[in-house]
Order: C-alpha cells, then structure tokens, then sequence
C-alpha cells in the first residue's frame, strides 16, 4: 500500500479531498479534488495541478474517465472537458459546452456506452466522433430529479445503471429513438 498526501503534492489550499481516479494509456494518474485535477507521474512521484488557468471549467472535479479511445474526460462543477493536449508537463482542456455548442452544466457524471457514447449523466449523450450531443428528459423515461455523484456503470450487456435517491436508472442506449411526430 502507498499513500499519496500533500507532502507528494497533492494539495489545495490546506487539505485536499480526492473525488475521483483515472489513469491515461501513457500511465499518467489523473486525480479530482475539490481544488482542481492532479497529474501524478508514478514512476517518479511528480505531481502538476490544473484548473481554470489551464481550461478546466472548475476546480471540483467529482468524476473522471478515460475513454476508449484513450482521451481523459473530467467531470467539474462547472461542465465537463477533455484533455485536449498532454505533453508531461503541460496541459490543456476543452469544454464540452463549446464543443456540442450547450450551456455549462455540472458534470458529476461521466460513463462511456457500448457504442462509444459519453454520457455526462443519464440526461446528456455525447458522441466525441461528431460532437453532437442528445438530451434525454422526463418523456424519455428519465424523471428521477438527482443522481449520486459518479454513481454509475455499464453492465456486460450495454446497460448503464445510474444510482439515485430515488432509485436505480437503467438506461439501455440501443432502445433510444429520437422523437418523430406524424
């Protein structure tokens, strides 16, 4: 076991709380704090912090994934991002609302389906290969109010379960159609 504290870096202002763990194809560990995203180099120890300075649309970062495709999505109270170029050193981030041109939102949780979908949450389904974006409501069978933070996963067979105070959403993406009206 090892534990990595403020005195390997991971720091704010004062203590730190480590939301969430990611780690890219190249072996860097990304971690989510409360006070912004840490890049932590595991062979040597070596940390960097990122925050808006550096395009991240906030300092809490509650959720992250790596998707298949091997680029880092960041979940902030302020939207969501990718890591849009990486060189060990330096870092920098797009948002996602101007890439899929809507407004920022919180983005507490990030869980990539079968197809290679992003979903930001169980309202939000993003394809990175178009940046076009879908938006799922109450009439598609989404009515819980509120979610857990970065209460989620995907099944064997391609279901995505989102945790809630309410209950447990499962959202099977292949059945959803967009709405025509005759």
């Amino acid at each position: 076991l090892c534990a990595i504290e403020s005195r390997n870096g991971v720091s704010g202002n004062g203590t730190v709380a480590v939301e969430s763990v990611a780690q890219s194809p190249d072996g860097t560990l990304w971690i989510g704090t409360d006070s912004g995203l840490f890049a932590l180099d595991p062979t040597t120890g070596a940390t960097l912090r990122f925050d808006r300075a550096n395009g991240l649309p906030d300092t809490w970062v509650p959720d992250l994934l790596v998707a298949r495709d091997g680029r880092l999505w960041v979940g902030t109270g302020g939207g969501a991002c990718v890591l849009a170029a990486w060189d060990g050193k330096e870092a920098r981030f797009t948002a996602l609302a101007g890439k899929v041109h809507i407004p920022p939102a919180p983005a507490e949780i990030l869980v990539e389906d079968a197809d290679g979908k992003i979903w930001v949450g169980p309202r939000l389904r993003v394809d990175p290969a178009t940046w076009t974006a879908t938006a799922f409501g109450p009439e598609d069978g989404c009515s819980f109010r509120t979610f857990f933070i970065a209460s989620r996963a995907r099944t064997a067979d391609g279901h995505l379960l989102f945790g809630s105070p309410e209950g447990l959403l499962v959202v099977q993406p292949g059945s959803l159609h967009p709405w025509t009206f005759a």
